[in-house]
């Protein structure tokens, strides 16, 4: 990775590679000092930034990294990356505000940006608000009703606040689409047999398990 800055021009990717390797061995300062020289060399490089932020908050400057991290949002306003690593970065600091703004964002810029959907539920579960996780999943749902990702996190949000109807719903919903499934049929035939269980889901959950004999999972 020495090796790549050397000759002109300097490539931005030396810097970070190193820096990269500096942050595996804990040399933190000397990882912000080749990272800084890499995003100086290519000022839009995601992967730098969230390496480079990663070092100041080793070296417990969350402040400062925040900082840097909203300046590149603002001048790269195209990319949700940065307003993803801005909101876990206000998160550390406690300012769950800030955070759940960055993340409306991201959504607003791009509405099937599933980690940004799981990173909002995950503050409002700690803030003890669990209604507003069921909507912000069916409103994500409303705008396409074909993401997969977004169903399952819902399916297993009505699974794990006990609505077991709701949860089979969805699941259902998810088989349909993606037949091959395996979480969703695993899912699914745990719900028919804990909560449902008559004649007919025990035969339903029978053909579900049948197609988990083949897996190692």
């Amino acid at each position: 990775a020495a090796k790549l800055p050397e000759n002109p021009p300097p490539l931005a990717i030396g810097y970070y590679l190193q820096g990269r390797v500096y942050l595996r061995q804990k040399e933190y300062a000397t990882a912000v000092g080749v990272l800084e020289k890499s995003i100086e060399l290519q000022p839009a490089g995601v992967e730098t930034l969230s390496s480079l932020a990663a070092a100041y908050v080793a070296l417990e400057k969350t402040e400062k990294a925040i900082g840097f991290v909203k300046a590149h949002a603002e001048n790269y306003p195209d990319q949700i990356h940065a307003k993803e690593l801005l909101a876990n970065l206000y998160l550390r600091s406690g300012d769950q505000v800030s955070a759940l703004s960055e993340l409306q964002a991201a959504i607003a810029q791009d509405p099937d940006r599933n980690s940004a959907y799981l990173s909002m539920a995950r503050i409002y579960f700690v803030q003890g608000k669990p209604e507003k996780i069921e909507s912000l999943y069916l409103d994500g749902l409303k705008q396409n009703p074909k993401n997969s990702g977004l169903r399952l996190a819902l399916a297993e949000y009505y699974q794990s606040t006990k609505q077991h109807q709701q949860a089979v719903d969805s699941y259902e919903t998810l088989l349909a689409d993606n037949p091959d499934a395996l979480v969703v049929k695993n899912n699914l035939a745990v719900l028919l047999m804990d909560h449902f269980n008559s004649a007919e889901t025990v035969t339903r959950a029978a053909e579900l398990a049948a197609d988990l004999a083949a897996t190692e999972n």
